[in-house]
């Protein structure tokens, strides 16, 4: 369950109820801005969310891009649990592993979301290593890190440790992203507490 939704309250099911939902929060419409972003640079075929919590973002990946079979994976068991119940009409598996070492083939992936995870590991460079295995070739890793106090140089540092294993990286000023019944909506990255990256397997 969302913050603040009152018990017992129905989980919404569609884009335009979850758009509805997350908008009204400006820390909530950011967070599924980059997740809605990253649906439409992924092609289809498998997508992975590192770290997925408790499925919020990995449901909008699906629902957002219907030509993508989404993987959301946590090594939190009942974040896991949870999140297959607040999702039951979404098609996303939930799947319990490790970030340094995914269950998943090599160069299986055409997207890869790391979301406010990579500056709470503590290996970043055995996760960016597993996340350049896993990726086919020029697929996207989106990486989101938060830009506050002290966060800002390490995000920094860990966004050129990410060009170094990825080979390439693009950091937005801004991102544009619509849903259904809602109007195009744009995020200037550079007023945000957020740092956002789309690095690339070369």
């Amino acid at each position: 369950m969302l913050p603040g939704r009152p018990q017992g309250a129905s989980e919404p099911d569609t884009v335009e109820a979850w758009w509805r939902l997350l908008w009204t929060d400006a820390g909530l419409a950011l967070h599924a801005a980059v997740y809605v972003w990253a649906a439409t640079r992924f092609a289809p075929g498998l997508a992975l969310d590192v770290g997925c919590e408790y499925g919020f973002g990995a449901a909008l990946l699906a629902l957002v891009n219907p030509r993508l079979q989404v993987l959301a994976l946590d090594s939190d068991r009942e974040a896991l649990t949870c999140a297959v119940r607040l999702h039951p009409g979404v098609p996303a598996a939930y799947v319990e592993g490790d970030a340094r070492a995914l269950p998943l083939a090599d160069g299986s992936l055409s997207g890869l979301c790391l979301v406010n995870l990579l500056h709470l590991t503590v290996e970043p460079e055995r996760v960016l290593l597993e996340c350049r295995r896993v990726v086919d070739v020029g697929a996207p890793v989106i990486i989101a890190l938060p830009r506050s106090g002290s966060e800002t140089a390490k995000a920094e540092c860990l966004f050129g440790l990410a060009r170094e294993v990825l080979g390439s990286i693009h950091v937005p000023q801004a991102i544009a992203v619509a849903a259904p019944s809602l109007p195009r909506r744009t995020f200037d990255l550079r007023e945000q507490a957020l740092i956002l990256a789309e690095c690339h397997r070369a």
